[in-house]
């Protein structure tokens, strides 16, 4: 073998050895901690949205995406947001906002049964009663700030601060 097949060779085998362990973190499952963080309106999250909508929305993405020349900038970028979520199946499942310790959020979405553990805190109530929600999920990194998580691993209602979009604690 020449020594150029032997490089081209030892390339490739690199190459494809740095997408194997790039794949792999990118859908690496970690455990993260975090508190249940509330959204007054969230023109992001299509769940519960209706089939005709749905359907719709999907017919903007294509004709968008398939002509961006044609689509204003700003309206591209928000069609790109939907179509990355598109493609992992995420545009119709429930999602919800973690507040890390750290001060950072993360909007994680999960599948219907384990949504239906959060979903009936009410911001109000705990803000009012001073408690929030402590939350340990299994997240898995889908894609640039794209976080799934099909496990709860553990929940605990505590004392402690829970925290709002701003402009909903002025109207409280």
């Amino acid at each position: 073998m020449s020594l150029t097949k032997i490089s081209t060779v030892a390339f490739f085998s690199v190459f494809a050895l740095f997408l194997l362990g790039y794949t792999f973190k990118q859908n690496e499952k970690k455990i993260v901690h975090g508190d249940l963080a509330f959204v007054q309106i969230s023109y992001t999250n299509l769940y519960g949205i209706s089939d005709s909508l749905y359907q719709a929305l999907e017919e903007q993405i294509d004709k968008a995406l398939a002509s961006p020349e044609h689509v204003d900038q700003n309206e591209l970028d928000i069609l790109r947001y939907f179509d990355k979520r598109r493609k992992h199946n995420l545009l119709r499942k429930p999602q919800i906002l973690l507040r890390k310790a750290d001060g950072t959020y993360l909007e994680v979405y999960l599948p219907e049964d384990e949504y239906a553990k959060v979903r009936n805190f009410r911001l109000r109530e705990l803000i009012q009663e001073g408690l929030k929600v402590s939350l340990t999920l299994q997240i898995e990194t889908l894609d640039s700030a794209l976080y799934y998580s099909d496990q709860i691993i553990e929940l605990k209602v505590v004392d402690g601060q829970t925290y709002p979009d701003v402009q909903y604690i002025d109207r409280l």
